[in-house]
């Protein structure tokens, strides 16, 4: 009986010590990033980080429509590696544009000046230096073996609003694209 009893009592404390015996996992988190085959280093320029606009509401162009004066021309130059410059050189660098919309056609940059004294019903065109009107989102330009864009930045007003006068603010992204 002896004997049976040890045998049991054995028995318990093999089976506690399984029950005990956990595996614990590891979780090892990797990142990483494939690039495709080297296209060069290319950078954009602008001639100037920060434009000033100035006008009043009585001549302010209507959104989309073509404006006289275009007085804030600004300069993009796009530089990098030999092989960007290839690239340039071969039409296959172009630049886009993005920024906060207007909420009346979409195509001008908005106002994004919120506080008391902002100007209201008015937003930021892009144009040609000759006046046309560009659609911020959906205008690219290839740059050419000249490697420099011209372009002018005019407050208009939008499309079914009242322009009331106060300050105006905005934010052009300009990125290189891949043709």
């Amino acid at each position: 009986m002896r004997k049976a009893i040890i045998g049991v009592l054995l028995a318990s404390c093999f089976a506690t010590g399984m029950a005990q015996a956990e595996d614990r996992s590891a979780t090892v988190n990797i990142d990483g990033i494939v690039n495709g085959p080297d296209e060069g280093d290319c950078i954009v320029l602008p001639s100037s980080h920060a434009i000033e606009l100035s006008g009043t509401i009585d001549h302010l162009p209507v959104q989309d429509g073509s404006a006289s004066h275009v007085n804030s021309i600004f300069t993009i130059a796009v530089v990098g590696d030999e092989l960007c410059m290839e690239k340039v050189n071969a039409s296959q660098i172009g630049l886009k544009f993005s920024g906060i919309l207007d909420d009346a056609n979409g195509t001008v940059l908005a106002n994004t000046d919120t506080s008391a004294g902002a100007a209201k019903g008015v937003g930021i065109g892009l144009y040609e230096p000759d006046g046309s009107p560009r659609n911020i989102n959906t205008y690219h330009v290839v740059v050419t073996n000249e490697r420099l864009v011209n372009l002018g930045l005019k407050m208009v007003q939008l499309n079914g609003r009242t322009p009331e006068a106060g300050t105006v603010h905005g934010a052009l992204t300009i990125e290189i694209e891949r043709l």
